[in-house]
């Protein structure tokens, strides 16, 4: 399943409909819709509702067709490092992240999901796009990084090397992670 939130031309759409079975992004008639979250002053806010457009498709689409979930970040790849066994067998998986005054704060370059958290992972992604949207405290600057399982932090996993890598933003930079 590909998820953009900036609106894909036919020509697009063909050549990633080739590629992969779903393909979620704004038509003619929800690009106000999906423009209003990219433009959103809290990234976390355009990102929570992707997720969130996701989950929607796959409940409906393909669950429970699946055991595990992955999400990726667009401009990332899986490298040499990925292990798949460090994903199996646990509700979440991530990597912790140590740039944040959080607990529970995780990368979200990548993570996983198990059939299992499925419901109450999107409970917690509302529940974080609720608050992602606020601008007045105590919600404002919530990110989806250390908001992403407010009430289930204690489901996550932490595992030190995701196996990605790519450019980060706005730098360029190549990151493996």
């Amino acid at each position: 399943m590909f998820v953009e939130i900036s609106y894909l031309t036919s020509k697009h759409k063909e050549i990633l409909t080739k590629k992969c079975e779903h393909v979620i992004s704004p038509d003619q008639r929800s690009v106000r819709i999906f423009d209003h979250f990219k433009d959103h002053a809290n990234k976390s806010h355009g990102e929570t509702f992707l997720i969130l457009q996701a989950l929607n498709a796959l409940k409906t689409l393909q669950y429970p067709a699946y055991d595990l979930f992955f999400k990726l970040s667009g401009r990332y790849k899986i490298n040499s490092d990925f292990k798949i066994e460090n994903y199996v067998n646990n509700l979440f998986v991530a990597k912790k992240h140590y740039g944040f005054d959080s607990s529970s704060a995780i990368y979200t370059t990548l993570f996983s999901f198990s059939k299992d958290f499925f419901d109450l992972f999107w409970l917690n992604i509302l529940w974080s796009f609720s608050v992602t949207t606020n601008y007045l405290p105590p919600y404002k600057g919530y990110s989806l990084e250390t908001n992403i399982l407010p009430h289930s932090s204690k489901d996550i996993t932490f595992i030190d090397t995701l196996g990605v890598e790519g450019k980060i933003g706005p730098s360029g930079t190549l990151e493996t992670s």
